[in-house]
Formats: structure tokens, C-alpha cells, sequence
């Protein structure tokens, strides 16, 4: 499971170097995926890992598996209002990174 999240998170960034800080997950979001076409709404879970680049000089790029990415030190008022699963894993995120 962890070299999927490895994986997906290279696709989505660009990044090229990356690793997991912890192989323990992480965060697991559920929401709800609204029916589609001839497939059913169902519910669908995002299992998180926490990964890190290796390559300080490694580049975001922005790709058709993503919209936009970017570093941030502090969570911005915009993506607080976007739900509660980003808030709440900078919040872990913080709270690791500090103990």
C-alpha cells in the first residue's frame, strides 16, 4: 500500500524523490462519491501516508492528476473552509512535526 501512495504521489506532483517519513498510515478520509454514469454512489477511502521529498531542489509540476500544489508553512483561510480533512491532517502534521 505504501508504494501505491509512493506512486500516486509522484504522478500527482512531479516529484521525483520522495520516500515515506513513517509507514504507518497516516490519515484515512471517507466521502461519499456521487453516482456516475451506470456506476452507483458509494462511499470511497482515502488512505494517507505522510511522504517527503528527498531532493530540496526537486520541482512541483503541475500535471492531468492535478489541479494545484503548492508548500505552505501555515494552512491558508481558503483551504480551511474546503472541509475537514485538510485542516485536520496539518494539524497532525504539525503536531508531529513538533514532538
Amino acid at each position: 500500500m505504501q508504494q501505491v501512495a509512493i506512486k500516486e504521489a509522484k504522478e500527482e506532483s512531479g516529484l521525483e524523490n520522495i520516500e515515506l517519513v513513517s509507514s504507518e498510515i497516516f490519515d484515512i478520509d471517507v466521502h461519499l462519491i456521487e453516482a456516475y454514469r451506470n456506476t452507483p454512489p458509494h462511499y470511497h477511502f482515502d488512505v494517507r501516508f505522510l511522504l517527503r521529498t528527498t531532493d530540496a531542489d526537486d520541482a512541483i509540476k503541475i500535471s492531468q492528476e492535478s489541479n494545484d500544489l503548492k508548500w505552505f508553512a501555515e494552512i491558508p483561510t481558503e483551504i480551511q473552509n474546503l472541509g475537514e480533512d485538510i485542516p485536520r491532517m496539518f494539524k497532525k502534521w504539525k503536531a508531529k512535526k513538533c514532538s
